[in-house]
């Protein structure tokens, strides 16, 4: 059974209120899923959470490990994005009847790849840009030792480290999201990039 194992280290990415660089224009529709999303052509497995040493002593670092395992006798080129980061209740009071969703619940936002551009979008408002956890270009979720799309042969194992460095008003992560990408079919019925697989994992405590 071919078995590869894959690290890479995220850039932390500390969410301003307006973020500097390039704008996208203000007529750009998006649509994000909101729900899980799964492919019975393979699984995400034994996916686990560990806080490790920072040897910068800058911070702490959440690791994150995953196993896909192919289910089907075709193999697969897949682009994967991993999301770490530390998001709010998006309900800001929950006295009111009709409670009122923050503007933005993501406060801290870390992912792998780090390449920040990829998670820019225009804020509702027009006041500017702020990070999605959705890439503009799934193509760039390639394996980091080869700068191609991951291939899953029989199964696949994936390690991500991402770091919240220390800072007035530190959080550490509470969520993880996991997006997967199919080469062959990387766009919906209308044309727009779409996950084979996504799903968000909630972290409620540091683990060692």
């Amino acid at each position: 059974m071919k078995r590869t194992m894959i690290s890479f280290f995220s850039v932390l990415m500390l969410l301003p209120v307006v973020l500097v660089g390039q704008e996208p224009k203000k007529t750009d529709k998006f649509n994000f899923p909101s729900h899980s999303i799964i492919d019975p052509r393979f699984s995400v497995k034994n996916v686990t959470f560990n806080n490790v040493t920072d040897t910068t002593g800058t911070g702490e670092t959440l690791q994150v490990e995953m196993e896909l395992k192919n289910n089907v006798n075709d193999p697969h080129s897949l682009y994967v994005f991993v999301f770490a980061t530390f998001e709010k209740d998006p309900y800001d009071d929950h006295i009111m009847r009709r409670p009122k969703p923050l503007p933005d619940p993501m406060v801290y936002f870390t992912a792998v790849p780090a390449d920040p551009k990829n998670y820019e979008y225009p804020k509702e408002n027009g006041s500017g840009v702020h990070f999605v956890k959705f890439p503009r270009d799934p193509k760039l979720g390639v394996d980091p030792s080869t700068k191609k799309p991951y291939q899953l042969t029989d199964n696949l194992f994936i390690k991500t480290k991402h770091h919240s460095k220390h800072r007035i008003g530190y959080v550490y992560f509470n969520t993880v999201t996991i997006l997967v990408f199919d080469e062959k079919k990387l766009t919906d019925e209308k044309g727009q990039p779409w996950p084979v697989f996504r799903k968000v994992y909630a972290i409620t405590k540091k683990r060692r």
